[in-house]
Order: C-alpha cells, then structure tokens, then sequence
C-alpha cells in the first residue's frame, strides 16, 4: 500500500471506502430517524391518553397535531355526531323524518297543468307575497317550482327573470316553464345563465322582489344516499354558507330600493341559515330589515326568519326562509 501502489488500485480502494462510509452513514440516520419516529409515537400516544382520561375524547381526536405525519390524520367529526351536536336529543327523531320521502303537494293556480313540489318550498315562496306588476328575480330558479308559484300572480306588466347557472339544470327549468305556464305569461318569464353571486356586475338597484333559493347542504338527501353520507364533512358546510353569503349580498345589490329579498335554503344548520342573515347584516347594517312572515302554523321562529322540519310538519321540509327588505323608497 505504499507510494508505488498502482492508481487504479488506489482509485478502486478509494471508492470502496466511501461506499462503506455511506452505508454507514444512512445505518445511522435510519436508525436516528427511527429512534425520533418511536419518541414521537410515544408523545402523541400519552397525550391522547391523557385527553381520554380527562373525558374529552373529541378533543383527543379533532384537535392533536400531526406533525407532518401523514399517518397521524385528525379525524374528523362524523354526520351524525356533527348534527346530535346542534340538535341534541331531538336528532334521532329529526334523522328519521329525514329518511321519509316527503308526500308533494299539487300546486295549480294559474298553470296548464299542477307542478308537485314540497309543501315548505310553497310556503316559503308564497312569504314573498302576490309578484303583480313587479320586475322580479329568481337567482337560482331550477327545478322550477318557486319560479311557477311567483309567475302564478304576475301582472300583465310584470316580468320574472328566471336565473339558473348550471346547463343542465336550466334545461330542466326551461321545460318546467314551457309545460306548466301559459303562453301570455311565459311570454315575460325570460331563462338566464348567470352566476347568482355577481349578479351585481351586471344589474344593480333593479328588482322590486328578488328570490335567493340558495345552493345548500340539503341534508334530506344527504341521509338518503350512502356515497354521500360517506363523503360528508364540516367544510362542505363552511363553503356553502360562504357560497350563500355572496349570493345574498348579490341580491341585496340586485334589488331596488324599498324591495323585498327572500332568502331560502333546505339547510339545517344555524352557519346556512341565520348566521348567513346576519353576516349579511354584520356587513351592511343600514342596507335592510328584517320584516314578518305570514306563514303555516307548523313552521318554527327563527333569530331572523323561520324553519320548517319534518319531525314537528308531517314529514315536510326541511326549509328555512327570511324575508327582507332593502333600504331606501321604491321609486
């Protein structure tokens, strides 16, 4: 191994060494990494104990770190867990009147033919009372039901555009309106695609009666479908009570001063329901109030609008609704 050692002998002894340097090295971070993965384990495993212990498992299960593990995922809150905890013990009662299909009811006033729609959905858009002669907006008009009851009171100078975003619902709504209206008063239904939440880039201070029948969590349907069921979670609701919000500050802005706002959903959830009325009023405290309801005696008060679930209604709903009027003097 002397200084005559040929190079490639010395080149080839060189590179052995550090291969072996190498392994020796990835031996140790292994077994270092797998030192600091099993202390980790350890800490976590301690803490949910002790959460357990101290009798608040929900803690123990929502809100430990991972860690940037990807194996330590926090478990979410399930469906019915979520919904016991707002309603309490009248959640198994209120869960199984949501499993019962609900029996439509015939509404026929003014069409060609009675249109079946759900006894809450009729009650709600009758809050908004007789259309007349009024310029009135349907934001998110599809199956079509609400939009029908609106046209069945227009004047021979009111007009209802009917907005719907989504292709395939609007063809939905457009054979609803064809089958059901008569030729005079289809005639001033107009079908439009908009987006509902910024409508008010293209009209503002026009509406004299403006119907918000927000996408929501529809929980009826969710009770109802398994896949769905499955893939529930807390964000759904957090994104559709965002979605509404804009939506009805859309509305607000859509409709001319002095008129009046319908804000309906099939939610059951206050962040659906009166929390999007009140962060629409949290953002403009001078733009509306909040006015009564004339509605059907099975129907619940609300901070700001009314509810209607099928446990207490004979199996209608569930619904909530609240009816607005915008500040200022309809000119």
């Amino acid at each position: 191994m002397g200084k005559n050692e040929p190079q490639s002998r010395r080149l080839a002894r060189s590179k052995k060494q550090r291969k072996e340097a190498t392994k020796d090295l990835k031996s140790k971070n292994f077994f270092a990494f797998f030192d600091f993965a099993v202390k980790i384990l350890i800490f976590y495993a301690s803490a949910v104990g002790c959460l357990l212990l101290a009798g608040i498992p929900g803690l123990a299960l929502q809100y430990i770190p991972d860690a940037g593990f990807r194996f330590m995922k926090r478990v979410k809150p399930g469906f019915d867990d979520y919904y016991a905890g707002v309603f309490g013990e009248r959640w198994p009662s209120l869960r199984a009147a949501l499993k019962k299909e609900p029996a439509p009811v015939p509404f026929s006033s003014g069409l060609l033919a009675p249109y079946y729609l759900d006894a809450a959905s009729l009650a709600a858009a009758r809050a908004l009372g007789e259309s007349g002669n009024c310029r009135v907006l349907d934001m998110c008009a599809a199956p079509g039901g609400k939009t029908l009851v609106l046209a069945s009171t227009l004047g021979r100078e009111g007009f209802i555009t009917a907005n719907e975003r989504s292709p395939d619902r609007r063809r939905r709504l457009l054979k609803v309106l064809d089958t059901h209206l008569p030729p005079d008063i289809r005639s001033r239904v107009g079908v439009t695609g908009r987006d509902a939440a910024r409508w008010g880039l293209h009209e503002q201070n026009v509406y004299d009666i403006v119907l918000l029948d927000a996408p929501c969590s529809s929980e009826r349907h969710i009770v109802l479908n398994p896949k769905y069921l499955e893939s529930w979670s807390p964000a759904r609701i957090r994104h559709l009570a965002q979605q509404a919000y804009a939506m009805l500050l859309a509305a607000l802005a859509a409709a001319a001063p002095g008129g009046r706002i319908l804000y309906s959903v099939c939610a059951l959830c206050e962040e659906e329901t009166d929390g999007v009325i009140r962060r629409a009023g949290e953002r403009l405290p001078e733009g509306f109030t909040v006015l009564e309801t004339g509605c059907a005696t099975f129907s619940e008060k609300t901070l700001f609008g009314r509810k209607i679930l099928p446990d207490t209604s004979r199996g209608t709903g569930p619904m909530y609704f609240a009816l607005l009027r915008k500040a200022g003097e309809n000119l």
